[in-house]
């Protein structure tokens, strides 16, 4: 079955329903993935990622490149729900392992309270993890990964600041039918450290690297 039939299956559900999987671009909330599934059990060759890669959302809400049959998928997430809800979807759709590159925001107005439950959210939900920078601002960076760590549950993860170089190595440890989730920025294109404000964008930084590689 081609893209065009398998477009022509989705727009035979209900407008509403159309609506709701294409706006709903992050973790894919619990009746959407039903709502995948009927398609599934209608046409019967539609494979659930093929779907989901079709009926894309807004850039940066788990956005998906497909490398070397394998996954990488960027989403805004950066609270602990958020973070959660995106990882508890990636394990559904049954990678042989989860690599998560994250980081946390920092200066005036950030919340430090909440950084060790994000850290042991995603040691707990990944099988790598490498925390990195996002956006820190007047912040030293390795005090929020400290903070991250306070309470840490595990040690499968290492630290990379640099965030392209962390990148690069989570898609070098991709092997197959592995996702690479990049967690934070979405379709933000600025990276701010200090009083600095440099162009980044994640999904850039990602296309840029497989073309070379």
């Amino acid at each position: 079955m081609n893209k065009e039939q398998i477009i022509n299956e989705l727009l035979k559900l209900k407008d509403k329903e159309v609506i709701a999987i294409i706006d709903e671009g992050r973790a894919r909330k619990r009746e959407e993935r039903g709502i995948i599934r009927g398609i599934y059990d209608r046409v019967f060759t539609i494979e659930i990622n093929n779907v989901l890669t079709i009926v894309s959302g807004p850039k940066g809400r788990m956005e998906n490149i497909s490398y070397n049959n394998n996954n990488i998928i960027i989403d805004y997430a950066h609270t602990p729900d958020g973070i959660a809800n995106v990882l508890n979807t990636a394990k559904e759709l049954h990678p042989n392992k989860i690599i998560t590159i994250v980081g946390c925001g920092g200066g005036t107005g950030s919340d430090r309270t909440k950084r060790s439950e994000m850290g042991n959210l995603v040691l707990s939900l990944s099988d790598k993890t490498i925390f990195t920078n996002d956006n820190p601002r007047d912040e030293d960076p390795n005090q929020i990964i400290n903070d991250l760590l306070k309470e840490k549950i595990n040690n499968n993860y290492i630290i990379e600041l640099d965030r392209k170089k962390a990148i690069n190595k989570g898609i070098n440890m991709l092997t197959n039918n592995d996702i690479l989730l990049i967690l934070g920025k979405g379709h933000e294109n600025y990276q701010i450290i200090g009083n600095n404000k440099t162009h980044f964008n994640d999904k850039e930084t990602v296309l840029e690297i497989t073309k070379e590689k």
